[in-house]
């Protein structure tokens, strides 16, 4: 089994080798991390999609991990983003999960267990969250493929049964015979009966 990769993003090298320890304690070889300590490395790194989940610290300088949250959903991030903060608080805990945040996690509170936890929970929803999205696409191309074969069929079908009508109405009109009249009367009205269940069909 590959182990997970993980990306941390956090200014401050010594809570990175805290959150390092506690995944250390999870497995050493289930996780392989990679740390960036600065907002725009983060933009770079995650933009490769070189990771399976990314772990978000709160502060990052003159921004925050809520704007790097905002700024990869908006950028369409495959990976799970997780943002780490370094004391509760309900606001930014609610702002992290509008923001598209995985889960929200306080850093002196959190065990290798909680943390474990989370990475596994977020890495099966964006499983699930990927595999939704590929069965929606799926259905839509198989929609936009039935409506085009229903549009080929209704020109293929009606085209040369309204003209059968038409031939049948003009021929309607000429000089004939009782029983030839009586033979396109037949046709004409078999004809519509015909284009009516055709078009009920279709439709």
């Amino acid at each position: 089994m590959l182990p997970i990769r993980v990306l941390i993003v956090d200014d401050d090298e010594d809570d990175f080798v805290l959150t390092t320890g506690l995944l250390d304690d999870i497995g050493r070889n289930f996780y392989c991390t990679t740390w960036v300590p600065t907002y725009d490395a983060a933009l770079a790194a995650i933009a490769a999609a070189d990771h399976d989940v990314c772990l978000i610290d709160y502060r990052l300088g003159a921004h925050s991990g809520l704007d790097l949250l905002r700024q990869m959903v908006q950028q369409g991030a495959a990976a799970p983003l997780i943002l780490l903060t370094g004391q509760g608080d309900h606001e930014v805990d609610m702002a992290a999960m509008e923001a598209g945040a995985a889960d929200y996690l306080v850093k002196h509170t959190v065990t290798a267990e909680m943390l474990e936890r989370s990475i596994r929970y977020a890495l099966e929803r964006a499983h699930t969250t990927a595999e939704l999205r590929r069965l929606t696409a799926a259905a839509e191309r198989a929609n936009q493929v039935k409506s085009h074969c229903l549009a080929n069929m209704s020109h293929e079908i009606r085209t040369p049964l309204k003209a059968i009508v038409g031939a049948a109405e003009l021929l309607g009109a000429t000089s004939m015979t009782a029983e030839q009249s009586e033979y396109i009367a037949t046709v004409r009205t078999s004809s519509h009966l015909l284009l009516d269940l055709i078009n009920d069909i279709l439709d």
